[in-house]
């Protein structure tokens, strides 16, 4: 089945031999890439209200689509999880020993420039990150490639088809996980220490305050009587920062929960928190240096405040 969208074509001169043949390839491939990264950022600030993403007439194809098979699968093109996924459910329907029973089982694409149906997704799922392949059974969500296979093992894929059918929308899918919990993926030592994943609008809210608070310090910098009020906010910064490096957002990091509580419908994608921590960790080492020589640092906020506005916008 062809995904819902648009696509954007072009057109190239027929290359005259195989050296010339190379460059327009590479651009090609380039501007692709260019494109998709695009689109990407697109579709995370589509988390911040996704319902401005999408129409009616899409949210309602959505719907027949998934209410109209037993099995409904959205993936991206290229996707190796979303093939693996198909594969897997077309080797239970076929295992002769203790397989699925035939069955609809059909799929969408949904490409990168598609941000409506993203969105629709988006929206029918509380606003929490949509991955590909998004699987449904019986109209109720079951997860990813990893949660198929998982179900196929366990049987709950089976018993959910006996199950009456879920009608797609906001019921289809769990209800949002609790805000002072981490990424699933995050592999934090119990749960807080050392989280490796982080959703990507918490990061970009939690820049937005280091620009808030960097811009009012550098302000204050210029004020006379400023400096014992920006030496508490600047321990605070520490202690925050600390936490932010060592554990992650939640549920320690007071400015991190604070971004995780603003955007809770609106989380983004999973992404990972390396680069994040790398950087917050330089932020640790300015601040205890600024407070260390007890001087005012006008350059070194506006530094901050120019990077975490890129953060805020760009999350790089």
């Amino acid at each position: 089945m062809s995904g819902f969208g648009y696509t954007i074509y072009g057109s190239v001169s027929p290359p005259l031999g195989e050296p010339q043949a190379k460059s327009p390839r590479m651009a090609a491939k380039w501007c692709s890439q260019a494109q998709n990264d695009i689109i990407g950022y697109f579709t995370e600030f589509s988390a911040f209200c996704p319902s401005l993403f999408t129409t009616p007439e899409t949210t309602q194809e959505a719907a027949n689509f998934v209410n109209s098979t037993d099995i409904a699968m959205f993936t991206r093109p290229g996707c190796p999880h979303c093939a693996e996924a198909e594969k897997a459910i077309h080797a239970a329907m076929h295992d002769a020993e203790g397989g699925l029973p035939e069955m609809n089982v059909a799929s969408r694409v949904v490409k990168r420039n598609n941000l409506r149906l993203h969105a629709a997704l988006q929206t029918a799922g509380h606003g929490l990150p949509v991955t590909y392949p998004h699987i449904f059974v019986n109209g109720s969500f079951l997860g990813g490639c990893e949660e198929l296979k998982a179900s196929l093992k366990t049987g709950e894929l089976l018993s959910r088809l006996q199950h009456e059918r879920t009608p797609w929308g906001d019921s289809s899918y769990p209800a949002p996980t609790s805000v002072f919990a981490p990424p699933p993926e995050s592999a934090a030592l119990w749960g807080v220490v050392l989280q490796m994943r982080v959703y990507a609008n918490v990061i970009r809210f939690y820049s937005l305050l280091h620009v808030v608070i960097f811009a009012a310090l550098l302000a204050s910098d210029a004020a006379p009587d400023g400096n014992k009020a920006a030496s508490a906010v600047l321990v605070f910064l520490l202690v925050d920062l600390a936490l932010m490096v060592l554990a992650g957002p939640v549920p320690i990091a007071p400015l991190g929960l604070l971004a995780s509580c603003a955007v809770a419908r609106c989380k983004g994608a999973a992404v990972t928190a390396i680069p994040y921590k790398v950087i917050f960790s330089f932020y640790f080492i300015i601040v205890m240096l600024v407070l260390g020589f007890h001087r005012g640092a006008t350059g070194t906020y506006s530094t901050i405040v120019l990077n975490s506005s890129l953060l805020a916008v760009l999350r790089f």
